[in-house]
């Protein structure tokens, strides 16, 4: 049976991809967020840039959102979702007038006031005053918008699984607030987080100082496999998790599109993959160098996302960007039992994040995540 107490501030985070939707349920509590349970559902029904089935998401969000009441017997009516994908960006304005504080305690401030500040198709998400110690002149507000059709698009799929949108967050900063310490983020840190069709580049030093994407994803290493074996999609990301950087055979068995097995020199398949990781991560460092922030990076590089899987990413990450590198694992403690150390997965780090922002609204904590006992 469904239970629901009013009193419960219950908070769930929902993360829309362009290969899965991934959810959390948790309540905020004084002490810190009691994670409840986290779901997962395939879903292609939108491409990064727009949706291109509603039918197909709302499905998928109702879908995960059942499966979070089944686990935490609890009724969901609504979420917080993140928002991302290669239309996200920051732009730096020019603001005459004082920026009014926000109740967040990350120094952002309300962004009512800067909705005409951006071309018309764009919804402002985030607003943070610029200057010091984020850098950028004084005067200045950064603005984090993203396209207002695919923001607009996912409420309507969220308004079709039967839930309301109690906030809208940007991926990359969730994502951030999952992975990243405090340490990391005073040295300076960027976040980039790899998803299937578009790579979230975030970068704190002390606070936010920029976002931006890039339409380039983890699909991009699939396509090249799949064009090197002749594979339908399927079998080629299953050869790309499948891929061991330290593995001792020689040959890999790969499915080609008229189901025949063939053997693959495992020295191909790393050829292949350190190519396409390659061209993503050059163009992680050529944005990062644009806006002059590779000098910043003190505490390196942290890679989340589904795409942040790959074996070699962290290493090939460091001798790319020629900073230090390691997998955004989120810091979730687990006290009650080590068989939930699943929410720690990289693929929940962004509805961790939503859980994470979520409670901080609702109550004053320490900003510990515990697992449910």
């Amino acid at each position: 049976m469904i239970e629901r107490d009013p009193c419960e501030d219950l908070v769930v985070g929902l993360d829309v991809g362009t290969t899965k939707v991934a959810a959390v349920a948790g309540l905020a509590r004084p002490g810190g967020v009691q994670v409840l349970a986290a779901a997962t559902e395939p879903c292609e029904g939108t491409n990064g840039d727009e949706v291109v089935s509603v039918l197909e998401t709302a499905a998928a969000m109702h879908q995960v959102v059942a499966d979070l009441e089944a686990l935490c017997r609890r009724r969901i009516c609504s979420v917080h979702l993140g928002v991302g994908g290669s239309h996200v960006r920051t732009d730096l304005v020019r603001w005459s007038a004082p920026p009014a504080p926000a109740p967040a305690s990350d120094g952002s401030i309300e962004t009512e006031a800067y909705a005409d500040a951006v071309e018309q198709g764009r919804l402002v998400l985030h607003a943070w005053p610029a200057g010091a110690p984020s850098g950028g002149p004084a005067g200045h507000v950064r603005l984090l918008s993203a396209s207002t059709p695919y923001v607009h698009g996912l409420v309507r799929c969220a308004v079709w699984a039967g839930l309301d949108v109690a906030d809208i967050v940007l991926g990359a900063l969730a994502t951030a607030e999952a992975v990243l310490g405090p340490e990391e983020r005073q040295a300076g840190v960027a976040v980039v987080d790899i998803g299937g069709a578009a790579t979230e580049i975030a970068v704190f030093a002390g606070k936010f100082v920029h976002v931006e994407a890039i339409a380039l994803g983890a699909q991009h290493v699939t396509a090249r496999l799949a064009e090197l074996l002749d594979a339908p999609a399927t079998e080629a990301e299953r050869v790309k998790l499948g891929y061991s950087v330290g593995a001792f055979d020689d040959c890999v068995a790969a499915w080609n599109r008229r189901g025949e097995q063939r053997s693959v020199p495992r020295r191909v398949l790393g050829a292949a993959i350190d190519g396409g990781m390659g061209e993503l991560l050059h163009a992680v460092k050529q944005r990062l160098a644009a806006q002059g922030l590779l000098s910043r990076l003190g505490s390196g590089v942290v890679l989340a996302g589904a795409g942040a899987m790959i074996d070699g990413m962290a290493a090939c990450a460091a001798a790319i960007l020629g900073r230090p590198a390691r997998l955004g694992d989120p810091a979730i403690s687990s006290p009650a039992r080590q068989s939930d150390t699943y929410l720690c997965h990289p693929k929940y780090a962004t509805a961790l994040g939503l859980v994470h922002l979520a409670a901080l609204r609702t109550a004053h904590w320490d900003g510990a995540l515990a697992l449910s006992a």
